[in-house]
């Protein structure tokens, strides 16, 4: 067998979906209170249900479809302002994702953003996209503010900004940068895709050699993904599941030898957008609420993401019938 490793400098790259700046940090204000620091946005959850004397959510609360008429329909406001930290302005039209948009009133840079102009959902019914243009941006700091009565069937989760940008994060800041047009090999992570959930296809011309006693297979020496799917000349060549994670592209071999276009997309996850983002087990054997909510030891200050992407570059392995 012969081994050949794709040594490329830069991949270009096509995303599945519009990149991710979460919005998870807010400093915040529970009634006439005073203004308290930024702070991790489950625990002003749980400041603002207390604030109401009523249980925490968790892994053991009644869901709030199943829970009995709240005759006292007790609320109380709770504001936050999110910081939002550019390098560079992206173009385009930006969108908000957020939890139940109806519950809240919201302004970006002082501007009012109407929520009732949410429309498609993404990642879940729930999380509703508020558009605006990426004219109401500027470099710097950036402000998003949101108000809501918060009553005994809220919950304050994560947000999100979904649009053509690049993201980097530094301990617990995360900062727009610009568009992320093709990756080295390693982990998009650290290269503008902090937070992204969705699939990645990094594309290249190679040529094949070809032998007519020879089989040739890709193989994704290493990589971090749900899976990876293979196509060459734009067309299905293989999905990539379980070791030795090869796929055997002889039938694309057409003469001797044979420039084709090469695509390997990596099947991303919602990890790094969901999280947990705070948990000092960067792979905790469990996932369950109370890994979301980690307090001591088990807390974690700043951003905790898992690598994904082609971490080593792919190999050409050409395989003589009846040898290994």
């Amino acid at each position: 067998r012969a081994v050949r490793p794709l040594k490329i400098k830069a991949w270009n790259i096509q995303l599945s979906e519009p990149n991710v700046l979460v919005l998870d940090r807010p400093r915040y204000r529970i009634g006439n209170g005073a203004w308290q620091p930024e702070t991790e946005i489950l625990r002003v959850d749980r400041a603002a249900r207390s604030a109401l004397g009523i249980p925490p959510r968790g892994g053991s609360m009644v869901q709030p479809w199943a829970q009995k008429p709240d005759r006292t329909h007790k609320t109380v406001p709770v504001e936050l302002v999110y910081t939002i930290r550019i390098d560079t302005v992206p173009a385009g039209v930006i969108e908000l994702a957020l939890e139940h948009p109806e519950w809240f009133k919201a302004s970006l840079n002082g501007r009012p953003l109407d929520t009732r102009q949410a429309h498609e959902w993404w990642t879940d019914r729930s999380l509703r996209k508020v558009p605006f243009d990426a004219e109401r941006l500027h470099s710097g700091a950036n402000e998003l503010r949101l108000l809501c009565d918060y009553d005994a069937k809220s919950g304050l989760e994560l947000c999100y900004f979904l649009g053509n940008f690049g993201v980097k994060v530094k301990g617990a800041q995360a900062t727009i940068t610009p568009q992320v047009t093709s990756l080295k090999i390693g982990d998009w992570v650290k290269q503008g895709l902090a937070f992204y959930a969705g699939h990645v296809t990094y594309h290249t011309n190679v040529k094949l050699p070809r032998r007519k006693d020879a089989h040739v297979f890709l193989r994704l020496s290493a990589f971090r993904g749900v899976g990876a799917r293979i196509f060459v000349n734009d067309r299905p060549a293989g999905m990539l599941a379980w070791p030795p994670y090869e796929a055997d592209i002889t039938a694309f071999v057409k003469s001797t030898p044979c420039m084709v276009k090469l695509g390997i997309e990596i099947l991303g996850h919602r990890r790094n957008s969901h999280g947990p983002l705070h948990n000092a087990q960067k792979w905790p054997v469990w996932t369950g609420p109370a890994e979301f909510i980690t307090t001591g030891n088990q807390w974690c200050e700043a951003y905790q993401l898992v690598p994904c992407g082609l971490l080593k570059p792919p190999e050409l392995v050409i395989k003589v019938a009846g040898k290994e």
